[in-house]
């Protein structure tokens, strides 16, 4: 049988003592009871989702063991495996981890899939006041997300236009890096991405796994109602922005509220060469590198070679990378016709700062260069010094991003290589000291 998405023996519940609010009880035991659970049944599931699963990487980010996932999202295991068995979920196979214990799950997949009970969404809203069935503000609402805190304080909703770059979990990476940017928004990035747990969690009673939002339905209808107007709004108005952020604060004591709408820009999207990743490149990064190639002719030759940093961030479970922002070459760098050499001259400081300005969510992925008068294809020089940074640094990156912008002084070419530590191998070679005779 099944009890709280877990296969158990039927034994252990057959005179149950558990404790916990009836509702939750009830909602889990009820249309869940099935024949005793046998070894043979456990077999076969196991063998089907390895069957899906597809390798993965030891350290890879963005994955976690299905059962930590189901506990984390409160999703039950039956729907979990119904999800890996018709391809809507992706899974993984730990390389060191045999059996059902090395089945890993994407995890920005299984969020999407299985929201936390606070993340509200906007559609029944919209049903209560009559918006038609496969309308336009129905399939805009639907591409919506709305969240809210705990305490009914304050509440996010952000709106995918048709065209838009942005996939729901890139959507909401977008929102926490407009929120960290902005003074305006500070309490909002201290409410729903704290550096550290303020408050000790709410737990009204034993059995509830999680804690308890403490606003009420009239709350909920407050956030839902006031989103679906910016919603309403936005889709009246039109206009260049196919992403758009609206931050809320509850009415205070005084009777006041405030909203903040905030378009996120879309990105310019291009495609790694290697492992097909999609590459989500910022406006301000983008501005920054062609800024550097321009002023390079003045303060050097247009045939030298520059480059600089890039700083964001890579997610393996979405095959994304974000370059947020990018700089011109640090100031011990040296610039030639044949080689750019990165210097490292400040670059602690500024990916520190960098990553406390965005809540770590834009860090140090990579680094790129010209190639003047050639195509944008890594050099042997360009391979050992990826090989350098992935394997003789004291802190190594499981993966680097190079951005080489070819034909950079007539006809620039960007193209992006994306290279892993397992992709090169380091070989100690023995070197035998020749004897005179």
């Amino acid at each position: 049988m099944s009890f709280r998405g877990e296969q158990i023996v039927s034994r252990a519940i057959r005179t149950p003592e558990v404790l916990g609010c009836a509702r939750c009880l009830r909602d889990d035991v009820v249309d869940k009871m099935r024949r005793v659970w046998a070894p043979g049944d456990g077999i076969a599931l196991v063998d089907r989702l390895m069957h899906r699963a597809r390798p993965m990487e030891a350290d890879a980010d963005g994955w976690e063991q299905v059962q930590n996932a189901a506990r984390r999202f409160r999703a039950p295991l039956t729907a979990i495996f119904a999800r890996i068995e018709d391809g809507t979920l992706r899974a993984g196979q730990h390389p060191s981890i045999e059996g059902y214990g090395g089945i890993f799950i994407a995890t920005a997949e299984v969020e999407r899939l299985f929201r936390h009970p606070q993340h509200v969404g906007l559609a029944p809203s919209a049903f209560g006041v009559g918006v038609k069935t496969k309308g336009a503000i129905q399939s805009l609402i639907d591409q919506g997300y709305m969240s809210v805190t705990a305490s009914a304080s304050k509440g996010i909703a952000t709106l995918n236009m048709r065209g838009s770059a942005f996939g729901p979990a890139h959507l909401l990476r977008r929102t926490k890096v407009a929120v960290m940017s902005d003074s305006g928004l500070i309490d909002f990035a201290e409410a729903f991405w704290p550096a550290d747990q303020h408050e000790r969690g709410f737990q009204p009673e034993p059995g509830c796994s999680e804690p308890t939002f403490v606003g009420s339905a009239a709350d909920i209808a407050f956030f839902a109602s006031s989103f679906f107007n910016f919603a309403a709004s936005a889709l009246r108005k039109g206009g260049d922005s196919k992403a758009t952020a609206c931050f809320v604060r509850a009415p205070h004591d005084d009777g006041s509220m405030s909203s903040h709408v905030v378009p996120l820009c879309q990105p310019s999207v291009h495609v790694e060469a290697h492992h097909g990743y999609r590459v989500h490149l910022s406006h301000r990064a983008k501005s920054a590198i062609d800024s550097e190639i321009k002023s390079n002719a003045p303060t050097g030759s247009a045939k030298d070679e520059t480059g600089g940093i890039l700083l964001g961030e890579i997610d393996d479970a979405l095959g994304i990378i974000s370059i947020d922002a990018a700089t011109g070459p640090p100031p011990d760098s040296k610039k030639s016709p044949e080689l750019f050499e990165c210097g490292i001259e400040g670059t602690h400081a500024l990916c520190a700062f960098h990553a406390k300005e965005s809540g770590n969510s834009t860090k140090f992925v990579g680094v790129w260069h010209t190639h003047p008068v050639s195509m944008p294809r890594p050099s042997m020089v360009d391979l050992r010094a990826m090989a350098q940074i992935l394997h003789l640094q004291e802190k190594t990156p499981r993966h680097v991003v190079m951005l080489i912008v070819g034909h950079a002084a007539t006809r620039p070419s960007w193209r992006f290589h994306l290279f892993r530590r397992n992709e090169f191998q380091v070989v100690t070679l023995a070197v035998e000291e020749s004897v005179d005779e």
